[in-house]
């Protein structure tokens, strides 16, 4: 979701009479997720802030490798990390959210397009003890990576990342079920071969990487819950890069409420059920992108619930990651007193912090 495009994006969807559903369910409207700009960046420069600066918030204890929970997630738990606004401030908005649930994020995400995602936020989040989640926005046009006008600057990437020397989550061209991005396959051919083509870029960023010996990065593949259109061509399936491109699956979901005109008001089960069935048990999977808005019913309760079904009934989810900012609509864990609280509850729970 582009910060700039998203209000036209749900306009559209209402004049369209898009339903913005999953097998008949009313969910998220065209531009859900994601926190680009209009030039698709979300970056951080500002001065980085040391341990110190955090020292009251207490810490998440994350085993060194093999056990390190990025390449081999927990057995039984979830990793806890937040994508956090987009605020002058830079890494300290982070920590300083950190202090509303009173304990560490292990996970921290961020977005980015052209610019060099190794040597900004990156290497803060590996000195803070955090695993980085970079969402890697190719607004490049897909012909031309796949015939190799990019492969200098992929290679650079690359190498900046295994020089990085920490395992990290890579999630390249995201909600590609969508219609709002340039690599999406509606823009790339619709039925006559988007999700192909597709395929065949993302494979072909893959394999540099692979080239560089890159192997520090942990390949999150993520669709939208939703298919946006909703046709037989454009499903989450048919853009699966393959078991070997695929080292996590990432579920993108939000619940709008009604603060959207074409969207009611959606539990995170009733959201996530139809792609979770494609994929649990042969994947890690986990939510890089998950938020409720407040209208249309109990956010707090939303979030009791969530908290209860990753635990009972998705339990191959196993990395949760929350999109704190007030953009569309406002997500924010402390959107009220009542939603941060339970918040803070889901965050002290044991099956939360796999880690202790």
């Amino acid at each position: 979701m582009k910060i700039g495009h998203t209000w036209l994006a749900v306009v559209a969807c209402a004049l369209s009479s898009l339903a913005c559903s999953s097998n008949g369910a009313t969910t998220n409207p065209p531009g859900t997720g994601g926190g680009g700009s209009d030039a698709g960046v979300i970056s951080d420069t500002g001065t980085p802030v040391g341990n110190a600066a955090d020292a009251d918030v207490p810490d998440v204890t994350i085993p060194d490798a093999p056990a390190n929970p990025a390449r081999n997630p927990p057995k039984s738990g979830v990793l806890f990390g937040a994508f956090v606004g987009v605020g002058a401030n830079g890494p300290q908005d982070f920590l300083d959210s950190e202090k509303l649930i009173d304990r560490r994020w292990v996970i921290d995400h961020r977005f980015y397009s052209f610019e060099d995602w190794t040597v900004d936020r990156t290497p803060w989040a590996i000195a803070n003890h955090k695993i980085p989640l970079v969402t890697w926005e190719p607004h490049e046009k897909l012909d031309d990576i796949i015939a190799g006008v990019h492969d200098d600057m992929i290679r650079t990437r690359a190498r900046g990342a295994k020089a990085l020397g920490a395992e990290m989550y890579l999630r390249w061209g995201h909600e590609m079920n969508g219609n709002w991005y340039p690599w999406d396959g509606t823009h790339n051919g619709g039925a006559a071969g988007g999700p192909a083509k597709y395929i065949a870029a993302y494979r072909h960023v893959h394999d540099l990487f692979v080239e560089e010996k890159a192997d520090n990065v942990i390949w999150v593949w993520c669709p939208l819950v939703t298919d946006v259109p909703e046709a037989g061509w454009n499903h989450w399936t048919n853009y699966y890069p393959g078991d070997t491109y695929v080292d996590w699956v990432g579920l993108d979901a939000y619940n709008w409420g009604t603060s959207s005109s074409c969207c009611v008001w959606m539990s995170f089960e009733d959201l996530i059920t139809p792609l979770y069935k494609d994929y649990a048990g042969k994947k890690p999977l986990m939510v890089p992108e998950t938020a409720s808005a407040e209208v249309g019913g109990n956010k707090a309760q939303w979030i009791l619930d969530m908290q209860n079904g990753l635990k009972t009934k998705f339990t191959s989810i196993q990395a949760l990651v929350w999109f704190h900012i007030n953009k569309e609509t406002d997500w924010r864990i402390n959107s009220t007193p009542k939603t941060l609280e339970a918040y803070k509850a889901m965050g002290k729970d044991p099956y939360f912090n796999p880690y202790p």
